[in-house]
């Protein structure tokens, strides 16, 4: 350890949700479903961790990132955690992640409100969970400063500006990611507009594309992405053990 930096190592892999063509007026969410189909084992370093991620980027300039993750600790902890700027803000505490369970994940903006909303859902049990945080009750607000470069939170435009899906591992034993934890599909991944004639309706959208996104950092990943494809008109994929130096690169 006494050569592992402060905060360890990170790193991420996954594709860029992209349009069939330039960025949309309106878009306020983001929307999936993940499914748990299997368990590899946990094999997560001493004080690590992973994140299956559904990620929001709000404020064009900033890039400040709005997360609903599928969390697996080194501890054996599972857990849904609603996450803003790289913060953790909340835990789903009714919800608990069970292999063969599906669970749509949906992040909502309200740009007026300054106001996220975060919604869970077991598709299994019909169990749903909602997190709302409003921009003055953001918490660790001076990890956010460090990262960004606003002293305020009220610099941060609630404004859509991209979107993301993959995975992310925090390293605090190796300069390496490390074997996922579980099999997940994704499917159903949406964008949501806010409807003109009914600003409180959303109207969802599936994609046309994903383009790869990774660290940079020139390493390959132990995870495969299978079975790209289209259901319901939307893009679909699992994730799986393997070996890859690239998330998607996919057009419908």
């Amino acid at each position: 350890m006494s050569n592992v930096p402060e905060g360890g190592y990170k790193f991420h892999v996954g594709s860029y949700c992209k349009f069939n063509s330039n960025y949309p007026d309106n878009v306020t969410s983001i929307s999936d479903v993940i499914t748990i189909i299997k368990d590899f084992g946990n094999k997560i370093p001493n004080n690590s961790w992973m994140l299956y991620l559904l990620e929001f980027y709000i404020d064009k300039v900033n890039q400040i990132p709005v997360e609903l993750n599928l969390t697996c600790s080194s501890n054996g902890n599972i857990k849904f955690v609603a996450i803003f700027g790289g913060q953790d803000q909340s835990t789903f505490k009714n919800i608990v992640p069970t292999i063969g369970h599906s669970y749509r994940r949906q992040i909502l903006i309200d740009p007026q409100k300054r106001l996220v909303n975060y919604n869970l859902a077991d598709l299994q049990t019909g169990q749903s969970e909602i997190f709302k945080l409003e921009a003055e009750k953001i918490q660790n607000v001076e990890n956010i400063f460090q990262v960004y470069p606003i002293s305020d939170i009220k610099e941060i435009e609630f404004e859509s500006a991209d979107h993301f899906t993959g995975l992310e591992w925090h390293n605090r034993s190796y300069d390496g990611p490390y074997p996922i934890r579980y099999q997940v599909d994704i499917t159903m991944l949406q964008y949501g507009k806010s409807d003109s004639a009914d600003p409180g309706r959303v109207l969802y959208l599936p994609y046309n594309g994903l383009i790869s996104g990774t660290d940079g950092q020139g390493k390959s990943y132990p995870v495969a992405f299978q079975d790209i494809k289209l259901m319901n008109n939307c893009i679909c994929y699992t994730i799986g053990s393997g070996n890859s130096k690239d998330g998607i690169n996919c057009n419908f």
